[in-house]
């Protein structure tokens, strides 16, 4: 199977309502340079919500992801 599903839970603790309107899915990169580690956090999917989700503060939500391998493109890049 080349799909995985990743779940994540937030929590509002801004102290008012917030609205959600999209979502992101990062990964982190590292980066070494004179013996010290960088990570940099790299979108690799985004998705705009049809519906919003209005979270009262101290309330959670957890997104659900499918991530399809398949439609993943991985070629040699143009110089």
């Amino acid at each position: 199977d080349e799909t995985t599903i990743v779940s994540r839970t937030f929590q509002n603790n801004t102290g008012e309502e917030v609205t959600i309107k999209e979502v992101g899915l990062y990964i982190f990169k590292s980066v070494a340079s004179s013996n010290v580690y960088n990570s940099y956090p790299v979108m690799v999917g985004r998705k705009v919500l049809k519906i919003p989700i209005n979270l009262a503060d101290g309330e959670s939500y957890t997104f659900t992801y499918k991530i399809d391998m398949s439609k993943i493109l991985f070629e040699e890049a143009e110089d």
